[in-house]
């Protein structure tokens, strides 16, 4: 989900989704969803090296700029907690 949708939103796709008869959705942030999806790929080919690797994902939108920070190891992703 767009980081912009709130809770109305969400609720609207999910409503669409049960209308489709597709109620196991499950739904994350766009950002985690890229940040999954390199670190997915990039750990099957155990391309992290040992102590593990810090990575930015920056989305620049028409309205907002979303800043991710993710360290990836080859065996799991840690998404550091906002303050």
């Amino acid at each position: 989900m767009p980081l912009y949708y709130r809770a109305s939103n969400i609720r609207g796709v999910a409503t669409a989704l049960a209308m489709s008869d597709l109620t196991d959705a499950s739904f994350i942030q766009e950002n985690l969803a890229v940040a999954l999806d390199y670190g997915y790929y990039k750990a099957m080919r155990k391309e992290f090296p040992v102590e593990g690797s810090v990575v930015l994902f920056c989305d620049m939108g028409k309205y907002a700029t979303t800043v991710t920070v993710v360290r990836f190891t080859n065996v799991r992703l840690v998404r550091p907690s906002h303050p």
